[in-house]
């Protein structure tokens, strides 16, 4: 009970301090607008003091009422001369500064028009009531009217003042000019709409069925003459201003200019979408789409592309990030846009502006402003998260594929591999989220990345021996470090299997998702092994890993399948085969030997044969490869590229990497399965390459490797902290001894 009272308390405590705070903001407000007119207001009070009979009889003695007014016209006449010089000022800061439009609209400038007329009013009033017998009203009760006019004259100055102090800032010349450009394009809109109408409604119901309305209002479009021409002059105009601030280094007016060129593109954008016309382009031989707005949004990038280089130049660094977010929210409002004219999972007018977004993050990338490739690169990825789901790559993805790869090459080629891994991470979000999206391209939009970063990986090699291997940040390690929750593994095990079978579709492989993109990885990892010479590099490491990572993947999927068919596991257990090439085609293409890779290369796959053995019914039954027999295979494999490609063979590194084949074999051993047995003791055979004696050195180690062997599985580990081949086994042994117990 007590508890609730508080609460209650708490409660109404918390609405009192709600009201106090919102009773202050509205008593600032109020002060706020009264202060405007509070000699307007003293004046009112003066005014009607003077109408007292005291104060009216005192002026009726008074016999120089008629100076007074005349003072006070004349002291308006001062103002008006102050509001006439004031005035200038802005026009001449426009003509300097600004553009043609912004002193045309401040030399129309209608409050300022008022003002002055207003005070002119009151001038030439004073100075008639001044005259005898103008005005049929005694100079006694005009006094106090002059004394009004005053007082709201000094209003109308202050007024005048904070007008020309506005006027003074380049965010009041670019929100009118912007503004202006609004107006004219709204107005069109709407009087090319009327007219549309009008025809639409003169036609007959025939004509209707053939023609619809939108159609119209598109061909009056294309019949204005001049239209476009004074939009593209007014744009030009605030790219000009953007332009003059970037060469003053004024940041704030370069920004908001920009600003208004995107708010522009954006309100032609939205009031033509309706109606605008989209069409093959003959210039890119009609493999690409065109449209009428590009006459507009055209000229629009090619203002932000000159800004931006003379911001390039200048090493103006703020100002070209705010060039490539203007181009990005462009390109991201024409991927959001819907219009009737585009073709069904069709962004057509996004490539335009995304290939100018691309464009300005090179320029400033060639000139060292990485911050604004940062940017840039996070702009490119909000585009692609804009576009609606399942539209064509071609639209899109494939231009902010090839800007992504653009930009991580030149960090490379620089020297600047953390930069490029930032990038990179935009990169595997973007894969991330097509697959979120269940896009149907997205195997392919997969293979073109893939591709893209096979075809990288030479220069992160290249970095890597120029400039080292760091602790973290390898270069390009991105897509299979397993630290960054966007690895090609992690995207293999958000790949989504279907769960449930229809009744009338069994035949239906749930996999197959699954198994076409794991076709796709699986394709690039053998690629990289026979077109990339890692050498020593520790790229080679984090890619074993992330395909260890990808077995774990498979054994889950086994473990607890969603489907009873052998068959449709059968075609999941054959993938892992392909991905264990990877291993030996890398160390037989490679031009030196790496021992230290090599051993945790036969560690992985030791590790793979012992996981996969349990499912040996599979290709018992003829329905799938010996995943543990391509184990053996690969180490075995592994061994003779190390006896061809190293100088100075140690029989005991040989024996060391033999070795891991004792592993499989005990656990044949346990399972008493003698044909992995003969394949094991048959694959143990010397290399064509090693004399008989060093040969007669490693079967002595190869021994003493077995013995240690044995006296490590007697040692207790923690499974759940050790993740290799000699846990495995030990961890598999003592399962099989609580069975053979039971």
């Amino acid at each position: 009970m007590s508890f609730e009272i508080k609460a209650n308390f708490a409660n109404l405590k918390l609405k009192f301090l709600q009201w106090r705070t919102a009773s202050f903001v509205r008593i600032g407000k109020t002060w706020s607008h009264i202060s405007f007119y509070s000699i307007t207001i003293l004046s009112i009070l003066m005014a009607s003091i003077l109408y007292l009979p005291s104060a009216q009889k005192a002026i009726a003695q008074f016999n120089n009422v008629d100076t007074l007014l005349i003072a006070i016209g004349g002291m308006l006449g001062t103002m008006i001369a102050l509001v006439f010089t004031l005035s200038v000022i802005p026009i001449q800061r426009a003509v300097e500064t600004f553009s043609p439009s912004v002193t045309w609209m401040y030399r129309n400038d209608r409050i300022t028009q008022f003002i002055y007329f207003v005070l002119a009013l009151f001038c030439l009033l004073q100075f008639m009531f001044a005259i005898e017998n103008v005005i049929q009203v005694s100079k006694v009760l005009l006094l106090p009217v002059g004394i009004f006019m005053l007082g709201a004259s000094f209003d109308l100055l202050r007024w005048h003042y904070r007008r020309i102090s506005q006027m003074l800032d380049p965010g009041e010349a670019i929100k009118r000019l912007t503004a202006e450009i609004e107006n004219y394009i709204r107005r069109t809109q709407q009087r090319l709409s009327r007219l549309a109408q009008i025809q639409w409604d003169m036609m007959t119901e025939k004509q209707k069925k053939e023609q619809h309305r939108i159609q119209i209002e598109s061909a009056y479009y294309l019949s204005l003459k001049g239209y476009n021409n004074q939009i593209n002059r007014w744009t030009g105009e605030l790219a000009e201003i953007s332009y003059k601030a970037v060469g003053k280094s004024e940041i704030y007016s370069s920004e908001i200019a920009i600003a208004a060129l995107v708010r522009i593109a954006c309100y032609y954008l939205d009031t033509r979408k309706d109606n605008m016309i989209v069409y093959s382009s003959p210039d890119e031989y009609f493999l690409s789409s065109e449209s009428d707005v590009n006459a507009v949004l055209t000229s629009i990038y090619e203002h932000m592309k000159n800004i931006n280089r003379s911001a390039v130049t200048l090493k103006a660094e703020t100002s070209c990030i705010h060039i490539v977010r203007a181009l990005g929210r462009i390109a991201s409002h024409t991927a959001s846009l819907q219009s009737p004219a585009f073709r069904e999972y069709s962004v057509p007018i996004t490539n335009l502006p995304l290939g100018y977004l691309e464009e300005c993050i090179l320029s400033a990338q060639r000139n060292c402003l990485d911050d604004v490739v940062l940017q840039g690169s996070r702009d490119v990825l909000h585009v692609t998260k804009s576009v609606p789901h399942n539209v064509q790559i071609t639209d899109v993805y494939l231009s902010a594929i090839k800007a992504w790869n653009s930009m991580i090459l030149t960090f490379l080629v620089t020297g600047k591999g953390v930069f490029a891994n930032e990038i990179t991470k935009d990169l595997m979000a973007f894969l991330f989220h097509l697959l979120k999206q269940k896009h149907y391209q997205f195997n392919k939009t997969l293979g073109e990345v893939l591709e893209k970063i096979e075809g990288l990986l030479p220069y992160a090699i290249a970095h890597e021996k120029m400039f080292g291997s760091p602790y973290v940040g390898l270069p390009l390690s991105v897509p299979y470090d397993l630290l960054t929750s966007l690895s090609i593994a992690d995207l293999v095990a958000q790949v989504e299997v279907q769960t449930k079978e229809e009744d009338d579709k069994e035949w239906v492989n749930p996999y197959h998702d699954f198994i076409e993109i794991n076709e796709t990885i699986y394709r690039h990892f053998r690629s990289i092994a026979e077109n990339v010479d890692f050498g020593s590099s520790f790229l080679l490491w984090h890619i074993m890993q992330a395909i260890k990572q990808i077995a774990k993947v498979y054994l889950h999927h086994l473990d607890d399948p969603v489907t009873e068919d052998i068959g449709h596991q059968a075609k999941l257990a054959n993938q892992v085969s392909w991905y264990l090439s990877f291993f030996w085609v890398t160390f037989s293409k490679a031009s030196t030997f790496n021992y230290l890779r090599a051993r945790e290369a036969c560690d992985i796959i030791a590790w793979t044969g012992l996981s996969f053995h349990k499912y040996r019914m599979l290709y018992l039954a003829g329905l799938s490869s010996n995943i543990t027999e391509s184990c053996i295979s690969n180490i075995s494999s592994i061994v003779e590229s190390y006896c061809r490609l190293t100088k100075n063979v140690d029989p005991y590194q040989i024996a060391e990497l033999l070795g891991y084949l004792c592993y499989i074999r005990m656990l044949a051993e346990k399972e008493n399965d003698k044909s992995l047995l003969k394949k094991t003791d048959e694959i143990i055979k010397k290399p064509k390459s090693l004399s008989d004696e060093k040969w007669a050195e490693v079967i002595e180690s190869l021994e003493d490797q077995k013995e240690h062997l044995q006296n490590e599985l007697t040692k207790d580990r923690d499974y759940s902290l050790m993740d290799n081949v000699m846990t495995l086994l030990q961890k598999l042994l003592r399962q099989r001894d609580n069975q053979e117990k039971h």
